[in-house]
């Protein structure tokens, strides 16, 4: 067993120095990056130093009275009328430049007032396009002619109550002038259809027809092929 001994400790040798070198190159790294680090570090703070010696003096105004705030020596920045600001003017007495002691005050003139925007002409109301009527109650009745060729109560309910195609119900127009809208055969013909409007309702209201819709079905059944005009006649003659 002894004969093995010496294989073992050279083994054990060349571990132990193979660490050690392993340990030897990490300390040089990190001397290194320490070394890096100071560099940035003294770089920084010179950059700081020039940029903090470099600094140009600013212009505060409030109302009329304004100030440069800024370093001491005038040669570092000098302002210039470009800015905006005033250009300080030496002093009589000393020949120092206004802003040379950091903080001077100086009298600027009011700028000057902008002139106020002027409102636009007011527009006058846009006629109603041709073909639009626009239910006035102060102007003269507008001419509309109720849907003809037609025999469907659930159209003729919608003209009545809503309006086809964009234009105003039947219902709106006599809100809006009476009976005064309907003239010539136009009369005649609203008196007729209004005896089918009349009974979709009293349909609704007797309790045949549990609402508008329910109702306008059964005067279509009831109306089957034929027209309104025989509806009218034959079956809601005196209502």
């Amino acid at each position: 067993m002894q004969q093995f001994w010496p294989a073992h400790e050279a083994v054990a040798k060349l571990r132990h120095e193979a660490v050690t070198s392993e340990i030897r190159s990490v300390r040089s790294d990190v001397q290194l990056m320490l070394e890096r680090l100071d560099e940035a570090e003294r770089s920084s703070s010179a950059l700081t130093s020039a940029s903090t010696s470099l600094m140009a003096p600013i212009w505060i105004q409030q109302g009329q009275t304004g100030i440069w705030i800024g370093p001491a020596d005038p040669a570092v920045h000098p302002p210039t009328a470009a800015t905006g600001a005033p250009v300080p003017q030496p002093d009589p007495g000393t020949g120092t430049p206004a802003f040379g002691t950091g903080v001077r005050s100086a009298r600027v003139s009011p700028a000057p007032t902008p002139a106020q925007p002027q409102a636009p002409p007011a527009r006058s109301a846009r006629p109603a396009p041709p073909g639009q009527i626009v239910l006035d109650p102060q102007a003269p009745p507008s001419a509309y002619k109720m849907l003809r060729g037609s025999d469907s109560v659930f159209q003729l309910w919608t003209e009545w109550t809503l309006g086809l195609a964009g234009g105003p119900s039947i219902e709106a127009l006599d809100r809006c002038w009476g009976p005064r809208w309907r003239t010539g055969s136009e009369a005649m013909f609203y008196s007729r259809r209004r005896k089918i409007i009349n009974e979709i309702r009293r349909r609704v209201e007797a309790g045949t027809a549990r609402d508008e819709r329910q109702a306008v079905d059964q005067l279509e059944q009831l109306r089957g092929t034929r027209s309104l005009d025989w509806l009218c006649k034959n079956r809601l003659n005196g209502r």
